[in-house]
Formats: structure tokens, C-alpha cells, sequence
């Protein structure tokens, strides 16, 4: 009952701990206006323009933002704004605020998507990863002696 009990939660943290991995393994891929999806989760790097002009919105030095793709009109793109990086590499977390980033300020924009090649790797790893863990803290289950008996050599 215990050794089924055990198991049933292996199973239950292993769901858990896959999702989160594979939900992890992504990449921002380049795109263009006509291409970006609204709703998308996306980067827009600034040009050195764009980093001086949303200074007062941003901070000082924003050199990425990172966020929810609200709108797209012809002169702006509005985030729902989730990371801003600084050409220094800090970063600051935001809670969604909608910010509208002038197109002219955009030096690129990413977009946010699955990578295969990282999900598939990430997902063997973790496979071997556990099978491991099940093979060490509970084996076959047989409960078995190993062959060759205890190993005491018979009576004296």
C-alpha cells in the first residue's frame, strides 16, 4: 500500500516537474510587424533612440523589454510589460503595465516560441533523470533476495 502510495506521487511530481521543463525551453525568433502575432509573448530591443526617448517610461538604459503583445497600430507595438533589461544586463520585473513602444525606437522585435531541438533534449534527460531516481530509491519492487543468497557462506 506505502510502495504504491510512493509511486502514485512519483508519478504526480514527475507530471509536474516535465511541464515545467518543457514549458521553460524556448527561443525568440526574429519577425516583422506584418508577422507578429497580438497575444504573443515577445522581446523588443530598443535602438540607442528608443533607449533615450522611453527613459521616463522604462528607466535609464532599458535596452529590452519583454512582455504580452497588446496592440500593433502603424506608429507603436503596446506590451503588457513582464521584464525590462538594461544594456548593463539588470533586470527589473514589471506586473503587466501597458506600455506603447514607438516603432521608430524598435531596433527588432522577437517573438517567443517552442523550441523542439530543447524541448526533446530537456525531455530525455529528465526520462533518464527519473528512471534513475525510481531504479535507486525503489527498484524493481520484487523484494527479492539478490542472487547468491545473503552472502554468509552457509552454517558452521
Amino acid at each position: 500500500m506505502i510502495q504504491m502510495h510512493v509511486r502514485r506521487q512519483s508519478a504526480i511530481g514527475l507530471t509536474i516537474l516535465v511541464t515545467t521543463i518543457l514549458a521553460s525551453c524556448h527561443r525568440y525568433e526574429a519577425v516583422t510587424a506584418a508577422t507578429v502575432v497580438t497575444g504573443s509573448s515577445v522581446a523588443v530591443s530598443l535602438t540607442d533612440y528608443g533607449t533615450a526617448n522611453l527613459g521616463r517610461l522604462l528607466g535609464m538604459g532599458v535596452g529590452t523589454v519583454e512582455g504580452n503583445l497588446v496592440t500593433v497600430s502603424d506608429s507603436a507595438y503596446t506590451l503588457a510589460v513582464q521584464l525590462v533589461r538594461q544594456r548593463n544586463g539588470i533586470e527589473t520585473f514589471w506586473r503587466g503595465e501597458q506600455v506603447a513602444i514607438p516603432r521608430v525606437d524598435v531596433a527588432e522585435i522577437r517573438q517567443r516560441r517552442i523550441s523542439r531541438s530543447k524541448s526533446a533534449v530537456a525531455a530525455v534527460a529528465l526520462l533518464a533523470a527519473a528512471y534513475g531516481a525510481v531504479e535507486a530509491f525503489i527498484g524493481s519492487g520484487s523484494g527479492s533476495p539478490p542472487p547468491g543468497g545473503s552472502g554468509g557462506g552457509g552454517p558452521r
